[in-house]
């Protein structure tokens, strides 16, 4: 790893569903860093799931918290960020993943409706969708407003059809070469 970013925080970006918490604590370990999940910090801090704290406090709030949660880990050293896939790098977002790599796990839609559909309830965006085709289309529809975000990432992976342990050193191997 360049020495530009050698320690810095590891910015796992990418839509729900993408394997940025599975591959991410992989990762953590290879390079042994700690993991850290914004969506899973929003659970143990305040001790409810997301759908529980979004149906809660609504999705204004939560977004609030994915920023907040994002500036204390973003300030770590040595560290694999799983980011909620609507946290990605925007005006409001940028000072805290310039302190580090983002990547930008790119998955094709037909995966990400194949991962979704097994667990809809959680997922508050989708919960409410009853076919294939509905879910596919909720999907393509929240990545096109989310895409250009998602390409201002440092990196772009598309591991289609790796495992996680493979995804996570196919990662791993792109940052050595930053």
């Amino acid at each position: 790893m360049s020495t530009k970013f050698k320690n810095s925080p590891i910015f796992l970006c990418g839509f729900m569903s993408a394997g940025k918490s599975t591959s991410g604590k992989i990762l953590a370990g290879m390079l042994g860093y700690a993991f850290a999940d914004t969506d899973g910090e929003i659970s143990r801090q305040h001790g409810i799931s997301v759908p529980d704290f979004i149906s809660q406090n609504g999705f204004k709030k939560f977004r609030r918290e994915e920023r907040r949660i994002l500036r204390h880990l973003s300030s770590r050293k040595k560290i694999v960020i799983s980011c909620g896939g609507g946290l990605y790098p925007t005006s409001a977002t940028a000072d805290f993943f310039s302190k580090g790599i983002s990547i930008f796990l790119d998955l094709p839609e037909e995966i990400l409706a194949e991962r979704i559909s097994k667990n809809l309830s959680a997922y508050p965006k989708f919960a409410k969708i009853s076919s294939k085709n509905e879910l596919e289309k909720g999907i393509r529809a929240l990545l096109l407003r989310r895409i250009k975000f998602y390409e201002k990432c440092d990196l772009r992976y598309s591991p289609r059809n790796s495992s996680p342990e493979q995804a996570a050193a196919e990662i791993a191997e792109m940052i050595m070469f930053l």
